[in-house]
């Protein structure tokens, strides 16, 4: 045991742009849940050179009763994170979210663009193509971020089956659905009843005119994560005056959406075969 305490219990993966920050909202409104002060620690992956005291140390004491956890999107991608998981837990409980790897890159391309990741001049081929040839340090995974199968093969090396939930979006987001109490009662593990609620719709594709307005909504948010509702609020006000334009995603050439349902394809088919479900809507 670390002396900073026990390992966290659950661990949200990802995907980027597949509902895991409305996932995030619907447990910090559950009473057994307990998260540190922003939905992404990345822990596993950036920042886990800090060591586990520091990790640790962003969650309440542990408790019965009480699930700690977090929800890092690029955990599902990345090679060391499963391992590092394990070492960290091996009972750990974790959930991810999958969302047709066409449209989970559309939207991945518009927040790439909306935070001045991806310059406005680079089109979605342009992005494909850098990322195909590995050039440069990217962030941005619009094809290595659909490819489920292998990703989740990595972390079944390491855990069982039984202990990872894996959900759809598309599940997710139907109110009249059970995916998202099923993912709640999941991750709750018997630790109490699940408040019922309608999945709240965040982190909606919109563009600031300016970084600025994003990064204020974003420190906005970790203030009212550390309890400063009054710094928070003053921080919205000066967000709201800064104007809002939309972002589309992409509207694909039929060339570039038969190249990504190629290339998706054996992907997809091992994945349906993996978990038990039919994925013929992502064929499309």
């Amino acid at each position: 045991m670390s002396p900073a305490g026990p390992p966290i219990e659950f661990v949200g993966l990802g995907a980027q742009k597949a509902g895991t920050t409305s996932l995030w909202e619907a447990l910090v409104a559950q009473p057994w849940f307990a998260g540190g002060p922003t939905k992404e620690l990345r822990y596993f992956t950036a920042n886990h050179h800090r060591g586990v005291d520091w990790y640790l140390a962003q969650f309440p004491p542990a408790r019965a009763g009480l699930v700690r956890g977090e929800i890092s999107p690029d955990y599902l991608w990345d090679r060391e994170a499963p391992g590092r998981m394990w070492r960290h837990n091996p009972g750990l409980r974790m959930v991810a979210v999958l969302r047709d790897p066409i449209e989970r890159a559309r939207s991945a391309y518009a927040h790439g663009q909306r935070v001045r990741a991806i310059p406005r001049g680079m089109s979605f081929e342009d992005v494909v193509r850098l990322e195909t040839a590995q050039q440069g340090r990217l962030w941005f995974v619009l094809v290595r971020g659909g490819l489920y199968f292998r990703q989740l093969s990595r972390y079944l090396e390491h855990f069982p089956r039984e202990q990872l939930h894996v959900l759809l979006f598309e599940d997710l987001i139907d109110p009249a659905g059970p995916a998202l109490a099923d993912a709640l009662r999941f991750v709750a593990a018997g630790a109490g009843p699940t408040v019922p609620l309608t999945l709240p719709h965040v982190n909606a594709g919109r563009a600031p005119a300016s970084l600025g307005r994003w990064r204020l909504e974003r420190s906005a948010e970790r203030a009212l994560r550390r309890g400063q509702p009054e710094r928070a609020e003053r921080l919205l006000q000066r967000a709201r005056r800064v104007a809002v334009r939309s972002t589309a995603p992409p509207v694909l050439s039929e060339a570039t959406r038969r190249m990504l349902l190629e290339r998706f394809a054996p992907e997809n088919a091992a994945l349906a075969d993996l978990l038990g479900i039919d994925l013929s809507a992502w064929e499309r």
